[in-house]
């Protein structure tokens, strides 16, 4: 029980972040506003596994894989990077403008560089981090 209140609390807090400011634009794009309220699942689900160590949501979650990925990429590089690399992309989410709102994987994936580049500017682990991604089924290619 204590596991799904504290992702009942994460959809709450990240839905405040990340969706309820895309209310009040008349002028967002409807793709934009999607990712936007699949991003806040990925972060409600993420957060609560990586504190509980256990995974709260299942997966029918939406970005599901997303989640299994970040999982991934903290048992190869830990906690402290993995969970930084989702904090700083969440706290740059709004400076940084919107690219591939047609294409979830690579708009999260856009977005998520920003922490990467915070944590650990190389091209090895970029690389690296790709291919976690990308043997979850995660389209990580830009065009």
């Amino acid at each position: 029980m204590p596991g799904s209140a504290r992702t009942t609390y994460s959809l709450y807090v990240f839905d405040r972040i990340l969706v309820w400011p895309d209310a009040w634009k008349s002028n967002l794009p409807h793709a934009e506003a999607e990712d936007d309220e699949v991003a806040a699942w990925i972060y409600s689900c993420y957060f609560p596994r990586s504190f509980g160590g256990q995974s709260t949501c299942d997966n029918s979650a939406p970005g599901h894989q997303w989640v299994d990925a970040m999982w991934d990429v903290r048992q190869k590089y830990g906690q402290e990077y993995a969970d930084s690399l989702m904090c700083y992309a969440l706290k740059m989410w709004r400076d940084l403008p919107t690219k591939y709102a047609d294409n979830f994987d690579r708009f999260f994936r856009y977005k998520l560089v920003t922490g990467e580049t915070v944590k650990d500017n190389s091209a090895d682990r970029y690389r690296e981090v790709n291919e976690v991604l990308q043997h979850h089924g995660i389209d990580t290619a830009q065009p």
